[in-house]
């Protein structure tokens, strides 16, 4: 059962993977079937984006995630009050706290119906581009919160952690 869920998920990001290919952008496959699959693309060392599908009822949903900052402070009040101040103004692109027991972390994610992406791949390509460079504008003006932190690198650990993250 799990891995028929998990088949669906790989087919779906799949039809992913062709309109990624038909809009010009190159993708990297994630190895890691724990959840769900995932390819990241990348556009520099931090600017990089994680569509996922995840497994277990939201294979018609493709998630879009970009890390803001990993390891930052332990401060719950400061974390969620800099999240929501960016949200109030950018509802497009939802920022939140993802508290673990790895590592605090402030990620953006959209979620979107697979469908409705296939059926308009400019708006998947646009949707692709555009999360890595808000996700970086928003990095610059954390920089006066105390929250600390560091950008999230496009290696190997980082692009797994925020694939596992991004389904959690």
């Amino acid at each position: 059962m799990v891995t028929d869920l998990a088949d669906i998920a790989k087919r779906q990001l799949n039809r992913i993977r062709v309109a990624l290919n038909e809009g010009g952008l190159k993708y990297l496959d994630i190895p890691n079937d724990l959840f769900g699959a995932g390819i990241a693309v990348a556009f520099s060392q931090t600017d990089y984006v994680i569509l996922s599908v995840m497994a277990g009822g939201m294979e018609s949903q493709l998630l879009l995630t970009s890390g803001i900052l990993k390891d930052i402070a332990r401060d719950r009040l400061e974390a969620l009050e800099v999240c929501n101040n960016f949200n109030k103004s950018n509802t497009a692109y939802p920022v939140f706290l993802h508290d673990a027991e790895v590592g605090w972390a402030v990620i953006l994610q959209q979620t979107q119906p697979v469908e409705v992406l296939l059926d308009s791949p400019d708006y998947l390509i646009t949707l692709v581009q555009s999360l890595p460079q808000i996700a970086g504008q928003y990095r610059g003006t954390l920089a006066d919160s105390r929250l600390g932190g560091q950008p999230w690198a496009f290696d190997d650990e980082d692009v797994n952690s925020l694939l596992i993250r991004s389904m959690m």
